[in-house]
């Protein structure tokens, strides 16, 4: 049994590594794993092969095993990394609610103001290919002129855990350099999954925690993975919970990963964003795009106007300046602390 194996404890532990790797596990194996689990698909369980492939990198003896110590604690740790998105989607958001505009002695016109905002932006617009919510887009407008999907300073500060966790942890000689894995999709999916349900703890004006014993409350595949239901006629469908936005990230061109990347950078520690560099935004393909390939509901591209701009040479704060921005501050369309307005 595993209770066994694992010397008469229920799960692995990292007492059970070899001596010879017990250093190389936080160092390498885990930012190297976090670094190709994020272009799998959103929420996927760890792989043999990247782990395998992280041991033949390493020339090690070791054998990626389905159940093995490397397989289950590596699972451990890519959980831990959504646990951190989850949390600092909290932090960030309740920093967003702390600044002046939502401030005041009056603490029911705060809670209005706070639910008003998170109504707004948490309520998708559109039908079929076009439906989003507000908080997708850095900028909003009035619908119709949308820029920056998926680059609000709330998705991208959130996504900064991503780079912390791999491009300022892994050393400068490994032997699997982070450039050969593919672009993060899944983890910019999963930040912006992070930041809607933290926005929806305010969803009354003030805070409501999440309960612990209540499991509809996880961030967990459960809750925010892809699904299976059974239509009216019996058949089982597929429900694109996670991967509807897969093709449009991955078809975003190099020039906006590289802008991705740079943004949700700024939001690290001073000590880490010189470490930081864009590696993860190699063409490579993704396991997350073939799965956004399947038969099944709601899976579409949405270009954003600044993509199209991209195309012509023209970045998004060219567009910007075209006058099309936020009505929340009627002079700078900003929170602010910086936050972008939706």
């Amino acid at each position: 049994t595993k209770t066994a194996a694992c010397s008469g404890v229920p799960k692995w532990t990292t007492a059970h590594l070899p001596d010879a790797y017990k250093l190389f596990f936080p160092r390498y194996f885990c930012p190297l794993l976090r670094s190709m689990h994020a272009a799998r698909a959103p929420w996927a369980s760890i792989h043999v092969e990247d782990v395998q492939a992280i041991f033949d990198a390493f020339e090690m003896e070791e054998v990626a095993e389905i159940g093995g110590v490397w397989m289950d604690l590596g699972q451990y740790r890519l959980n831990d990394s959504h646990t951190k998105l989850a949390k600092a989607a909290i932090v960030r958001v309740t920093e967003l609610f702390d600044q002046d505009e939502f401030l005041g002695d009056d603490l029911v016109g705060r809670a209005e103001r706070i639910r008003a905002y998170v109504e707004h932006a948490i309520t998708e617009v559109g039908v079929g290919k076009d439906k989003s919510a507000p908080m997708h887009w850095q900028r909003w407008g009035d619908g119709t002129h949308k820029t920056g999907f998926l680059q609000t300073d709330l998705i991208l500060a959130t996504f900064s855990i991503h780079l912390q966790e791999t491009e300022c942890t892994l050393p400068d000689d490994s032997a699997m350099p982070l450039r050969d894995h593919p672009r993060p999709v899944a983890k910019l999916i999963i930040s912006a999954q992070a930041v809607q349900r933290a926005l929806g703890f305010f969803s009354t004006g003030e805070f409501v925690a999440p309960k612990q014993k209540n499991r509809k409350d996880d961030f967990s595949a459960n809750n925010y993975g892809d699904y299976q239901e059974r239509n009216e006629k019996g058949k089982l469908k597929s429900k694109n919970r996670a991967t509807k936005w897969v093709k449009t990230l991955t078809n975003w061109t190099p020039a906006t990963w590289e802008r991705v990347v740079a943004n949700a950078a700024a939001w690290l520690p001073d000590t880490a964003q010189s470490k930081s560099v864009s590696a993860a935004t190699t063409p490579a393909a993704s396991e997350a795009e073939s799965a956004s390939d399947s038969d099944s509901d709601g899976s579409f591209i949405i270009q954003s106007d600044d993509e199209a701009f991209d195309d012509l040479g023209i970045g998004a704060d060219a567009y910007d300046s075209m006058g099309v921005g936020d009505a929340v501050d009627e002079g700078t369309g900003e929170h602010p602390s910086g936050y972008a307005a939706v």
